[in-house]
C-alpha cells in the first residue's frame, strides 16, 4: 500500500511545473553556492588569502553545507510541499481521492509520506555536496595562523600582539587543509534533516489550514516574521527565554547562524549546535502534525 501511495503522488508531481522548477533551482544552486562562495572571495579583511566562509575541516564542511541548505528548505522545498496539497483542493482530487477508495487516514498517510521522502532525498544530497566539498577544499592553502578573531580585536577578549599580525599579514606562511576523516561532523546533516523535517510539516500545515496557494505561502512566511516580532517583545518585557522557545525560532536555530568571526575569517569550528534544538523541534513535529490530522479530519473535504 506504501509503494503505491508514493507511485500515486509521485504522478502528481511528475506534471507539475512548479515541482521541476524549484527542485531543478534546488539541485543546482545549493552546489554552485558551496563551491563558489569561498572560491569567489579570496581575501578577508586582513588583505590575505583568509577565505571567509571556507570550511577548515569535514566538521565544517558539513555545517557550511547544512546551514546553506536550510534557506533552500526554508524556501523551495517548503513552496512544493505548500503548492503540492493546496493544488489537491484548488483541483478537487481530494474528494476524488476519497471517491476512488482512499480513506482519510490514507490520504493524510500520503502527503506524510512525500513529506519523509523528500527531507531524505534532500538530507541525502547535501550529505553529497558536502562530501565533494570538503575533497575540494582540501586543496585550498591558507595563511598557517590567520585565525584571528574580530572580537579579541574590538577587545572582547585577549588582544593579540601587533607586531605578530603584521608578520603573519606580511610575511604569511601558507599551509594546505587537512580535512581527516568525512565522518566527522555529521552531526550538521543530522540536524539539517531534522530541520528540513520541521520547516515541511510546518507548511503542509499551513497547506492544509488555509487551502489557497498563494494565500498559504504569505501566511507561511509572515508567520516567521510576526513570531520573531512576538520574540523581541518578550525579550523586552524580561520573558526572552519564551521568545527562544518558540517553534519557529527553535527550527531556524537547529543549525544557527555562523558567528561572525567565522564569515569574516573562514570557518574555524562548530560549536554552536544544540541538541537541545534538535529535541524540541522533534516535539513540535509531532504537535504540528497532530494539528494537521484534527484539521483534516474534522473539515469536509471539499
Amino acid at each position: 500500500m506504501t509503494k503505491q501511495i508514493l507511485k500515486t503522488e509521485y504522478l502528481k508531481l511528475k506534471g507539475n511545473t512548479s515541482f521541476r522548477v524549484f527542485s531543478i533551482f534546488f539541485l543546482v544552486f545549493l552546489p554552485v553556492i558551496i563551491f563558489t562562495i569561498p572560491s569567489i572571495i579570496t581575501d578577508g579583511l586582513t588583505g590575505i588569502n583568509t577565505y571567509p566562509f571556507l570550511p577548515r575541516d569535514y566538521e565544517t564542511t558539513w555545517y557550511f553545507t547544512a546551514y546553506i541548505a536550510s534557506w533552500f528548505s526554508l524556501f523551495i522545498l517548503s513552496f512544493i510541499l505548500i503548492f503540492h496539497i493546496t493544488n489537491e483542493y484548488t483541483y478537487k482530487t481530494v474528494r476524488q481521492n476519497i471517491i476512488d477508495g482512499y480513506s482519510r487516514m490514507d490520504f493524510f498517510k500520503s502527503k506524510l509520506y512525500m513529506l519523509l521522502t523528500i527531507a531524505i532525498i534532500a538530507t541525502l544530497y547535501v550529505a553529497i555536496v558536502g562530501f565533494s566539498a570538503g575533497l575540494y577544499f582540501q586543496s585550498f592553502e591558507v595563511a598557517e595562523g590567520m585565525d584571528l578573531n574580530p572580537m579579541d580585536l574590538m577587545g572582547g577578549g585577549d588582544m593579540p600582539n601587533p607586531m605578530d599580525i603584521m608578520d603573519k599579514m606580511t610575511n604569511p606562511t601558507f599551509v594546505s587543509l587537512d580535512f581527516g576523516s568525512p565522518l566527522v561532523g555529521m552531526t550538521a546533516v543530522l540536524s539539517y534533516f531534522v530541520q528540513v523535517l520541521a520547516y515541511l510539516v510546518f507548511a503542509i500545515f499551513m497547506g492544509f489550514l488555509l487551502r489557497k496557494g498563494a494565500i498559504a505561502v504569505i501566511v507561511y512566511f509572515a508567520a516567521f516574521v510576526v513570531e520573531r516580532i512576538i520574540g523581541v517583545q518578550l525579550n523586552g518585557n524580561g520573558l526572552g527565554w519564551i521568545g527562544e522557545h518558540l517553534p519557529l525560532r527553535v527550527f531556524s536555530q537547529v543549525l544557527p547562524h555562523p558567528s561572525f568571526s567565522d564569515l569574516i575569517m573562514g570557518l574555524q569550528s562548530v560549536d554552536n549546535l544544540n541538541p537541545k534544538n534538535v529535541w524540541l523541534s522533534l516535539v513540535y513535529v509531532l504537535l504540528f502534525l497532530l494539528l494537521t490530522r484534527f484539521i483534516f479530519f474534522k473539515r469536509d473535504v471539499a
